[in-house]
């Protein structure tokens, strides 16, 4: 399981974001995981979505105190991930467009892009993720 490799430094946070993707059933859409240098995301996938991609970062309202007073930030579940959304599966003229984008390493995935499977992207309602881009 895709999650639960990303997991293994971080079980706490695994369990509380588990299955962060809600799809329905009728959907046949694939997700694919992106792994992105730490501090690229956003400008990753909005260099992503300029080429035509659908992409999702998961996003979680938290607390924050700073400087002795409490704010409310956006902050990222995954940092060093995005989800990368497509109706088909990558092509390797796909691969390399994703590739070579800016801040981006590599797909996850054994050798290729490997998409994840339906119980994988499940989204429990009101964990207060978002899913943004």
């Amino acid at each position: 399981m895709i999650f639960d490799a990303m997991a293994v430094k971080r079980p706490e946070l695994y369990r509380q974001v588990k299955g962060i993707f809600l799809k329905e059933e009728e959907e046949k859409a694939m997700m694919y995981v992106v792994q992105t240098k730490t501090g690229c995301e956003l400008s990753s996938g909005v260099l992503l979505k300029r080429l035509g991609f659908n992409i999702k970062i998961p996003e979680k309202l938290m607390s924050i105190r700073r400087g002795g007073t409490w704010r409310l930030e956006n902050k990222l579940v995954f940092t060093g991930y995005i989800f990368l959304e497509s109706d088909k599966s990558i092509t390797e003229k796909d691969y390399y467009k994703v590739k070579n984008t800016d801040g981006v390493i590599n797909f996850i995935g054994k050798g290729k892009p490997q998409a994840i499977r339906e119980n994988e992207i499940r989204l429990s309602i009101g964990s207060g993720i978002t899913v943004s881009l």
